[in-house]
C-alpha cells in the first residue's frame, strides 16, 4: 500500500513538473491567446486583467507575476508589454494601456465570429509594433 502511495506521489511530482516545463517552453502571448493550447493550459483574460491593474496600483511586481505566469526571462514579448504599461505617465495612462492590451487579447479570444485579431502574430503586430 506504501508502495503504491509512493508511486502515485512521484508520478503527480513528475506531472506537475512536465506542466512547469511545458509553460515555461510557451510564451506568455501563446498562454493569453490561446496559440499552442494543447501543449499547455490558457490563461484566463480575466484574471489578467486584474494582475495588471494590480501592477499599476504597485501591489505587485513585474517578478511576482513572472513567477505567477512562469514568464520566461528569455520572452522578450511578455516583457516589452510591461514596456509599454511602464512608459506610460501617470495611473490613468497605465491602466488605459492595460485595458488597450485587454482588449485586443478579448477580440482574439472571440476569433470564430471576430477574426480580426485571429491568432498570437495579429495580437502581437498590434500591441507590440
Amino acid at each position: 500500500m506504501n508502495k503504491t502511495k509512493s508511486l502515485i506521489k512521484k508520478s503527480r511530482r513528475n506531472e506537475i513538473s512536465e506542466i512547469i516545463n511545458t509553460r515555461k517552453k510557451m510564451s506568455l502571448f501563446d498562454r493569453l491567446t490561446g496559440d499552442g493550447t494543447e501543449e499547455g493550459p490558457k490563461i484566463g483574460l480575466h484574471g489578467f486583467l486584474s494582475i495588471l491593474n494590480e501592477y499599476v496600483r504597485g501591489e505587485i511586481n513585474k517578478t511576482q507575476i513572472g513567477a505567477l505566469y512562469t514568464i520566461d526571462v528569455g520572452d522578450s514579448q511578455a516583457w516589452v508589454m510591461f514596456g509599454l504599461i511602464d512608459g506610460e505617465t501617470g495611473v490613468q495612462d497605465k491602466l488605459l494601456m492595460v485595458r488597450e492590451i485587454y482588449d485586443v487579447l478579448v477580440i482574439c479570444e472571440s476569433n470564430d465570429t471576430n477574426p480580426i485579431y485571429p491568432n498570437k502574430a495579429a495580437v502581437v503586430a498590434r500591441l507590440l509594433s
